[in-house]
């Protein structure tokens, strides 16, 4: 169709996947499972699929941001894709992410038997910083570590501050509130301390006295 649109592009171990990603079960078209070694395969987030109006079974062209030398000139690496597969999530990745074999991306990249990283999942989400930074100081200084909080940390940083305000706000109301209804029952005591004497002087008990104010 002659469409382009800029996506981040992973190479995946699809039963590995599944544990460390929901895109699973999330897919629309397709499964993760369709993406065999050699066969050149592709799932697109329905965002991105749309953008290129392609489905299932249709083809791409990956355009890697590599030139390569030929006989002809330098050119692009390029290489056909079949699109096996399509997922929805409802988030950003929809139009960002785009998912192959880790072998057909080691032989596009001509990285046989290497990988570029490798992705965890942690039981408890806030424990990725310190388990990322950890790992990268255990290796030499060829790694790195990226974590959520460092891509999308901003995100979730402005949810918390969202959450906290909203709290505080609500504090605020109920705090006035109950300071009204406090406020106008002293004054209906305070003024009612005439009668109230009469109860006490005709035997009535400082519980009873408070049960008439609270009903």
């Amino acid at each position: 169709s002659g469409l382009v649109q800029g996506a981040q592009l992973n190479g995946v171990l699809p039963e590995e996947e599944k544990t460390v990603s929901i895109i699973e079960n999330h897919m629309v078209q397709g499964s993760l499972d369709d993406l065999q070694s050699g066969e050149f395969r592709i799932v697109l987030g329905d965002m991105l699929a749309r953008q290129l109006r392609v489905q299932k079974g249709d083809r791409v062209t990956v355009v890697l941001p590599e030139a390569s030398l030929t006989p002809a000139g330098v050119f692009p690496r390029l290489k056909r894709f079949t699109v096996s597969g399509i997922f929805r999530v409802g988030a950003d990745l929809d139009g960002q992410l785009a998912l192959i074999h880790l072998e057909d991306a080691a032989k596009v990249m001509r990285m046989q038997g290497y990988v570029n990283g490798i992705r965890l999942k942690m039981d408890n989400l806030f424990d990725a910083p310190y388990v990322s930074r950890q790992l990268a100081s255990s290796l030499d200084e060829a790694y790195y570590s990226i974590d959520w909080t460092l891509t999308h940390g901003n995100l979730f940083s402005a949810i918390k501050m969202e959450k906290t305000l909203i709290g505080l706000l609500l504090m605020v109301i109920v705090a006035v509130a109950a300071f009204n209804i406090i406020s106008t029952l002293v004054m209906v005591v305070t003024d009612k301390t005439a009668d109230i004497a009469i109860l006490r002087t005709i035997g009535a008990s400082p519980r009873a006295i408070m049960g008439i104010f609270i009903v």
